[in-house]
């Protein structure tokens, strides 16, 4: 199976609303799948295909290998079950120069994570009704401007009025499916403390966006949900607003697609340089971290200004986007070292 994802993609959607320099900054540069990454596609494989036959069960596909492949001279590239990749392979005229990239085998762990996320899809069905959808290709070009953009929603459950998305994540890194939008304050007139405002984690937003453009034709929905699964953890987030506030969402998230394609600005942080593709290549990351660290001294002497030093709670904040750093640089020289580049 080959997928074709939206370059504003709603998986980048919190670096692209912020770092809108990034995408222009990782044209060109081809995507690798990370072990981490490899290991959540084949989870996400075995939940698809029970979720979608219900006489399939997670414990099935034990033993049972993924393989990564691409094909250089069409620049595509994709996953199948091993049994199925073989029979590619010996039934296309072309089939040798598909080049495998990785196999994965499945795990009890990992069969036992998909179990569980699977049972909570399946118990949020019969709680909830409605009628469900299983990875779904959800249109996003409407508010990110490109034509035929896609993103793919895990579980959408669709009712009259409602509607549910569901995204699993088998990494371990807790993951919210709301973000801060105001924290905590004293409204400076009244006095009284105004409580934290949240919205929608705006991947899920994307997700939710593109379940109600495709499904909602008469404007039916009032009301939607986004919860994210992550089995391996044993944490389940769900966030519930109103379609106004999705709405409100979307006008944000296409006010800085427009500012991707206009005022391009980079905005580099340990998180969205974290899985930027021009990272420890990218004259902002760098010019930051430079700036950061010697701005604390004098130019010649080597010795730290005193005034306007940041504080050392300020400095710590700064440790691992700097440390981050360091290690992109280090891969990034190797990889245009092994490339034959110039460094």
């Amino acid at each position: 199976m080959s997928k074709k994802h939206a370059r504003l993609s709603p998986s980048s959607a919190d670096r692209w609303t912020s770092c809108t320099a990034s995408p222009a900054a990782q044209d060109g540069i081809p995507n690798s799948n990370s072990d981490a990454s490899r290991m959540g596609t084949v989870c996400h494989q075995i939940a698809e295909e029970c979720l979608l036959d219900d006489s399939k069960s997670p414990a099935d596909f034990i033993g049972r290998k993924l393989v990564f492949w691409r094909h250089d001279e069409s620049g595509s590239s994709g996953c199948d079950w091993s049994e199925t990749f073989e029979t590619m392979v010996n039934g296309s005229y072309d089939g040798g120069l598909l080049v495998v990239e990785a196999e994965v085998e499945v795990t009890e762990d990992m069969v036992a994570a998909v179990a569980t996320g699977v049972a909570f899809v399946r118990e949020q069905h019969m709680f909830l009704g409605g009628k469900m959808l299983i990875e779904q290709r959800v249109p996003v070009g409407q508010f990110t401007g490109e034509d035929d953009a896609f993103g793919s929603a895990d579980v959408i459950l669709l009712g009259d009025t409602w509607i549910s998305v569901i995204d699993f994540k088998f990494g371990r890194k807790r993951v919210h499916a709301s973000k801060l939008a105001a924290p905590q304050r004293v409204d400076f007139i009244t006095g009284a403390v105004l409580p934290e405002q949240r919205g929608p984690n705006l991947q899920m937003a994307c997700y939710a966006l593109g379940a109600v453009h495709a499904n909602d034709v008469f404007g039916e929905i009032t009301t939607v949900t986004m919860t994210i699964v992550q089995p391996f953890l044993g944490f389940t987030d769900s966030y519930t607003c109103s379609i106004d506030e999705l709405r409100a969402t979307e006008k944000f998230l296409a006010t800085k697609a427009g500012e991707v394609e206009t005022n391009p600005v980079f905005s580099p942080s340990f998180d969205n340089c974290l899985f930027c593709l021009a990272k420890g290549n990218c004259d902002a990351q760098a010019r930051k971290v430079l700036t950061t660290v010697f701005d604390m001294f004098d130019d010649h002497s080597g010795v730290l200004k005193q005034p306007g030093v940041p504080s050392l709670g300020s400095q710590y904040a700064l440790v691992h986007f700097v440390e981050q750093w360091a290690k992109d640089v280090v891969v990034a020289t190797g990889a245009a070292l092994a490339a034959g580049e110039p460094v």
